[in-house]
């Protein structure tokens, strides 16, 4: 006995289908702030804004590259490509305290 159909055509099977993936993907991280505009202020002003949009551009960075290094296997840390990846990590700390030092 054959099984009874679930869709009345496939159009409806590709709707559901659709509907079924969206509810499936993880939810977006937090949006990044905007930025506020910065041509209209003086030199020394929109400077500091700019460093201070740099290093918080550096920090979500090195956020989310910790977030995938911690959901790493410890084979995949210890490898080759575990070593480059902390190498670089270690750049963009240096880059945060290297922007953070600018006054």
């Amino acid at each position: 006995m054959p099984n009874p159909r679930k869709y009345d055509n496939a159009a409806a099977r590709q709707r559901a289908y659709r509907e079924r993936r969206k509810l499936a993907r993880p939810k977006p991280r937090q949006e990044l702030p905007r930025a506020k505009p910065i041509a209209v202020m003086p030199n020394t002003a929109r400077w500091k804004q700019l460093r201070e949009r740099a290093e918080t551009d550096l920090q979500t960075l090195f956020q989310e590259m910790e977030e995938y290094r911690d959901q790493r296997s410890e084979t995949w840390l210890d490898g080759e490509r575990g070593q480059t990846f902390q190498q670089r990590l270690d750049r963009v700390e240096e880059a945060i305290q290297a922007v953070s030092d600018i006054d």
